[in-house]
């Protein structure tokens, strides 16, 4: 066998392999090992179907490495990139911010992150004492150009182009900046892109991949993403019943999706008995569905929560199994089903439906009929036959 070898293995032995090509690659090095154990050495024509099959095997590790060899070339430029991107915010970046309340001026401000709490200030100078800022874990996603609620409803954004504006956006508010031209702009949000793809890739290997941007898993094909968001638009046309954190308190209400592209909240599903205290949610402008108790409010009410079980000395509830939040542009919404089982099942399908409507288009379907097809608020689209699941 070794002659057959010889030329394809490269001197490798398959024992020092790595994980990833042993796992992928490991079953056609057998078959051929088999093949070739069966055959006659002296039959020239057995010695060369071997060889075909060893090289087979050999070209898929070759595949396998190089794979592994560049996502590990990718990983390591991400992780430089941070790092350099880190000191830089460290020291501090002067910016131009448009007011988080869609009205008034763009200011210049200085941007910097506090290396000992990861949080992202935003400020005059770092001696103000300001609250305003984000947790870098906290953060979801860097939006390019005007999309954010600051920059479409603010007349004064109509002074800057398009390409020189980018909004961080998270849980507690977003940040939205003008950079002084587009090279720039388009700088500073890879770089900022860079730092979330570390820290989450960061977060995975630590286990805590919930702990962050929530990474949406498609389906294993397009229509199996296509039968999952066809069954999250259902239910958000009939309404969901969850209990909604506000403040120290539970509240039990529906959420649903309007035929004004929006989802909204309130005790009796209709929007004459929508809670006036919390605007809806425009689909447009929701960054993810994030599992656990992340947010400001949820952390308020589980501190609560504590205190009840420490003074009844009660076990805890299990609450943070069954928490999630509705992540949008400054705004989140926070909610508790019944079960960790209905939690999981959520988050990833309406994280699936979440990514179908920003990304694809899908069976040859423009970007607005898959829109319209998953935005539809009837109970069968009549523009497109649904799966049945």
């Amino acid at each position: 066998m070794g002659n057959v070898l010889e030329g394809y293995d490269e001197g490798v032995p398959l024992e020092e392999l790595p994980e990833l090509v042993k796992d992928s690659s490991n079953h056609l090095f057998v078959g051929a090992r088999r093949d070739v154990e069966a055959m006659d050495p002296n039959n020239p024509a057995h010695q060369e179907k071997a060889k075909i099959r060893l090289k087979r095997f050999f070209d898929k590790v070759r595949k396998n490495v190089e794979e592994a060899q560049a996502l590990a070339q990718t990983e390591a430029k991400d992780r430089q990139i941070a790092e350099e991107f880190m000191e830089e915010l460290a020291q501090g970046l002067t910016l131009m911010k448009l007011p988080v309340t869609g009205r008034g001026p763009a200011k210049q401000r200085l941007l910097w992150l506090v290396p000992y709490t990861n949080r992202l200030h935003v400020a005059r100078s770092k001696s103000t004492v300001s609250s305003k800022g984000l947790y870098l874990i906290d953060i979801g996603k860097v939006w390019r150009g005007k999309r954010t609620p600051p920059f479409t409803e603010n007349p004064i954004a109509e002074n800057f182009a398009d390409d020189c504006c980018v909004s961080i956006l998270g849980s507690e508010r977003t940040i939205d900046v003008v950079l002084p031209n587009a090279d720039e702009a388009t700088s500073f949000a890879d770089k900022f892109e860079a730092l979330l793809r570390t820290l989450r890739l960061t977060n995975i290997r630590n286990g805590t991949a919930q702990y962050g941007q929530a990474i949406a898993v498609p389906g294993r094909n397009k229509m199996m993403g296509i039968v999952t968001a066809a069954q999250v638009r259902r239910l958000l046309v009939k309404g969901m019943n969850f209990s909604r954190v506000v403040g120290k308190r539970l509240d039990s209400v529906k959420l649903w999706l309007g035929e004004d592209r929006k989802l909204h909240v309130g005790r009796s599903g209709h929007l004459e008995g929508a809670d006036r205290y919390f605007e809806p949610l425009a689909v447009n402008h929701i960054i993810e569905f994030r599992a656990g108790m992340y947010t400001k409010s949820f952390q308020a009410y589980a501190k609560e929560e504590e205190k009840k079980h420490a003074a009844s000395a009660t076990e805890g509830s299990s609450a943070d199994e069954r928490a999630f939040s509705i992540m949008a542009c400054g705004r989140n919404l926070d909610l508790l089903t019944t079960d960790i089982q209905m939690r999981e099942f959520l988050v990833t399908s309406m994280n699936t439906w979440l990514e179908m409507l920003n990304n694809a288009t899908n069976l040859g379907s423009s970007d607005e009929r898959m829109q319209d097809i998953l935005l539809s608020t009837t109970e069968t689209y009549s523009g497109y036959e649904e799966p049945t699941v």
